[in-house]
């Protein structure tokens, strides 16, 4: 989930711009769906990547990094969740490269 607090800029630039843009988006190529969770009224946004991608990794990392960092950006709430994977063909279109290689890198 994301937290209230910044990202601190003492990390190398290519973890700032993975961790930035997981602060800002979702990546298209997800196609995630789900209901927004609410929190004494205000809205939580969540996040959920393989644990062997690039955004996972980096935000491990900064978590390690910056244990005593409050309040921090990201907050892990499981450390694996085992989930299904299905898509919307209206929603995606599996006939291209980069959407098919994303799907099957997710059902790993």
């Amino acid at each position: 989930a994301l937290g209230e607090g910044c990202i601190a800029e003492d990390i190398n630039q290519k973890s700032l711009t993975i961790l930035r843009q997981v602060a800002r988006k979702h990546a298209k190529e997800l196609g995630s769906s789900g209901q927004p969770v609410e929190r004494d009224g205000r809205y939580v946004p969540l996040r959920v990547y393989i644990h062997r991608s690039s955004e996972a990794q980096a935000v491990r990392e900064y978590m390690e990094a910056h244990a005593d960092q409050r309040p921090c950006p990201f907050v892990l709430l499981a450390l694996e969740l085992r989930l299904a994977v299905r898509y919307d063909p209206s929603a995606l279109d599996a006939s291209l490269a980069s959407v098919a290689d994303r799907l099957r890198k997710q059902a790993k």
